[in-house]
């Protein structure tokens, strides 16, 4: 509905009418729909007052009241009043959990109220951390600064930690390079790529026999031949073109080369363009 519909007319028309009759009087008298009549009467500042009440006699003092229907499933229209409700449950018993006692507060000795009975030992959440820190104060701090020296499983030296830091089996290693390092060595298979399988079939095939995945201080060779000592290793372009994948691949054959094994890297465009010319420098390391 527009301005033009509401007139003056038709806005005394609804102050008039809105607080106390019915809706279908309204709507009638109006002519317009039950919502535009509600928007309009809260633009200007309109309320509905109950209408239908319901007689009810207070079950505690007798006095007559009145209560709209929809509190008819409410059990507070037996009462007239919250202190006939209170008064009739504290003789019936049910209101003991109302009931307050006094008590002095542990950490202040401040008189404070709780429910009789209750569980409540302090004031405020204050008094709670002032007699927690208290007496716990020095054991925390030591238990903070306590420190345990261990050996390193995977290399054996001494570190030390924190004691807080030693739980569920933690505080093996004394650097992440050891643990990762150890991690690889135990761990019971190293994944394969797609790249390293058809090569080492391709090996099978010509009559070569050889382990995959062999296991050499922290680190897995690719295809090795152990009584040779002769590593294969089959290097992808994608993954090994990084400045850490390099790095690594140095690391691993300084060690190789140190307990004297030989290390051939093959790079996967040589494998995928000339397979023949890959397996002629395997045959001839192992030769």
């Amino acid at each position: 509905m527009g301005k033009r519909f509401w007139t003056a007319e038709r806005d005394a028309l609804l102050t008039e009418l809105y607080p106390h009759a019915e809706w279908n009087e309204v709507q009638a008298a109006l002519g317009s729909s039950k919502k535009a009549i509600a928007l309009r009467a809260f633009r200007l500042g309109l309320t509905r007052k109950h209408i239908h009440r319901l007689e009810r006699t207070c079950t505690k003092c007798g006095k007559a009241f009145t209560c709209s229907p929809s509190r008819l499933k409410y059990d507070s229209v037996m009462f007239c009043s919250i202190a006939c409700k209170n008064a009739a449950w504290r003789e019936d018993g049910a209101g003991e959990r109302l009931a307050r006692e006094v008590v002095p507060c542990e950490a202040c000795g401040l008189e404070f109220r709780r429910p009789r009975g209750g569980p409540q030992r302090f004031c405020s959440p204050a008094c709670v951390i002032v007699w927690r820190d208290d007496p716990m104060r020095e054991s925390r701090i030591q238990r903070r600064q306590a420190r345990l020296t261990l050996n390193c499983v995977k290399c054996g030296k001494s570190f030390e930690k924190l004691a807080c830091q030693t739980k569920d089996g933690r505080g093996r290693f004394c650097s992440r390079a050891c643990n990762g390092s150890w991690v690889i060595a135990h761990r019971e298979h190293v994944r394969e790529s797609q790249l390293e399988r058809g090569f080492a079939d391709k090996l099978r095939g010509a009559g070569l026999i050889f382990e995959t995945q062999f296991k050499f201080q922290g680190f897995a060779i690719d295809i090795a031949f152990p009584a040779l000592k002769v590593a294969v290793e089959v290097d992808g372009d994608y993954w090994h073109s990084f400045p850490k994948a390099q790095a690594r691949d140095k690391k691993k054959d300084a060690l190789l080369t140190a307990e004297g094994w030989r290390v051939l890297r093959l790079p996967e465009h040589l494998i995928k363009r000339d397979p023949d010319r890959a397996l002629e420098e395997v045959l001839n390391a192992v030769a």
